[in-house]
Order: C-alpha cells, then sequence, then structure tokens
C-alpha cells in the first residue's frame, strides 16, 4: 500500500487545466517575460521581478487567487542553498523578497481586483527526494474585499516577488547565489462565489514549459525546457528546524 502510494506522487507534476491558462515569468509579466536569469552575485544593490499570471477562461467573479511556487536546486546530497531561504522568520534572506498583487499600469497583465487586492505569504515546506534535488514550497494568496468579475480571455497578473540582491556579498551573506535553479509554478486557484477553479493542479502527464523559469541556467536534472518529465511530488516536511 505504502509502495503504491509513493508511485502515485513521484508520478505528479505541474499540468495545466483543460480552461484558462497561467505561466511563470521574469521581468515581464504574460508572454513576453525570459524564461532564464542570470545574475553574477558580486552585489547587494538591484534586484529580480518574478511574475505569476493567468487568462481568465471565462467572465465569473473572484475574490482570491493561491499559488504555490516550488524553487528547486539539483544536488546529489540534501542541500540547499541559504541564498533561496526567503520570507519565512529564521531565512537567511528572510526580508529580501517582496510581494504585490498590483498590476495597475502593468504593460502585459491587467489588474484583476483594480488595486484593491492584497498578496501574501501563507506558508512553506520542502522535500529532499531520492532522486538528486531538493525543492521548497512556498504558498502565496492574493485577495480582495468583494468578488470581481474578470473578462474572459483576457491576462491577469496574480502575483509579482520582488527579489532583491541583499545577502549577497559581504558580511552576513548568504551562500549559493550563483546555483542554478529551477522554479515551478505548481498550482494557481481562482476562488470566487461559484467555488474554486484550478488553472494549474499537481497531476500526473507532461510537463508544461510555461510553468517553469530558470535561474543561472538552472535546468541539470531536469533536461531542456519543453521535455516531458516526471517528477517527486515529497510529503511536505520543514527543512529548517
Amino acid at each position: 500500500m505504502r509502495f503504491a502510494a509513493l508511485t502515485a506522487l513521484l508520478l505528479l507534476v505541474a499540468t495545466r487545466a483543460p480552461a484558462g491558462e497561467a505561466r511563470i515569468s521574469w521581468d515581464a509579466c504574460g508572454a513576453d517575460g525570459p524564461r532564464d536569469k542570470t545574475f553574477a552575485c558580486d552585489t547587494e544593490t538591484g534586484d529580480d521581478l518574478l511574475h505569476v499570471s493567468f487568462t481568465a477562461p471565462d467572465a465569473s467573479p473572484i475574490q482570491s487567487i493561491a499559488v504555490q511556487l516550488d524553487f528547486i536546486v539539483y544536488s546529489p546530497v540534501c542541500d540547499y542553498p541559504s541564498w533561496w531561504s526567503l520570507l519565512y522568520p529564521g531565512a537567511c534572506r528572510g526580508s529580501a523578497v517582496s510581494l504585490s498583487a498590483d498590476f495597475s499600469g502593468d504593460p502585459g497583465c491587467a489588474d484583476w481586483s483594480g488595486g484593491t487586492a492584497a498578496a501574501s505569504f501563507t506558508s512553506v515546506g520542502g522535500d529532499c527526494a531520492h532522486t538528486g534535488y531538493t525543492y521548497t514550497r512556498y504558498r502565496f494568496a492574493s485577495a480582495s474585499a468583494t468578488p470581481l468579475a474578470l473578462e474572459a480571455g483576457r491576462t491577469y497578473g496574480a502575483l509579482r516577488l520582488d527579489l532583491s540582491h541583499r545577502g549577497t556579498v559581504g558580511p552576513g551573506s548568504c551562500a549559493g547565489c550563483s546555483a542554478g535553479f529551477v522554479i515551478r509554478l505548481l498550482s494557481l486557484t481562482l476562488n470566487g462565489p461559484a467555488g474554486p477553479r484550478a488553472l494549474v493542479t499537481p497531476g500526473p502527464g507532461p510537463e508544461d514549459p510555461l510553468l517553469y523559469v530558470y535561474w543561472q541556467g538552472g535546468t541539470s536534472g531536469l533536461g531542456p525546457p519543453t521535455a516531458a518529465r516526471r517528477s517527486t511530488w515529497g510529503a511536505i516536511k520543514s527543512l529548517y528546524r
């Protein structure tokens, strides 16, 4: 029984739901953002913007959006770089990330809430898989006070992460900026009066290249962005105790 359950977990990847579309991108929100991001890791100044967006499947009102992101590093040992320890208390770069759900004036994505939604970090988990990689899973939400109708077929911004370069060099710096990473949009769910609608879900099937971006060329172990591979979706447990 336990073997069958483990086998099922090994087959889970990020897949797109039949209706609607979602994507993750660097710099620009929507279709124009690059897939890979490089940084010389030699300064404390500057930042990098990571966007999560979606195309509305219909005009049904929504009140909140739930997002899960996996930050994955491929390593023969369970070694997660502290430069990518973010947001939670005690993380090496806990204050290096700011969140926003405000896409007012963004050239690539509309603002689904008209500037009223607030973005929040809700929880973190992670796992060290036996297939040579370690990941941290961050969960986020953006919510408005009232349900708001969407325009079917229009692209909206769901979440923006502003990743500063603080903690890269000098005293108290965090190791691992130069490590190659894969960032996966594991799930995106629209919540409204009609109930939740998942545009991206963890499930069996080929991985969608629009649900992945890369840091420092971090494709090792995953194959090219268009490759269909199956990845471990392990049980959630804390990496930092």
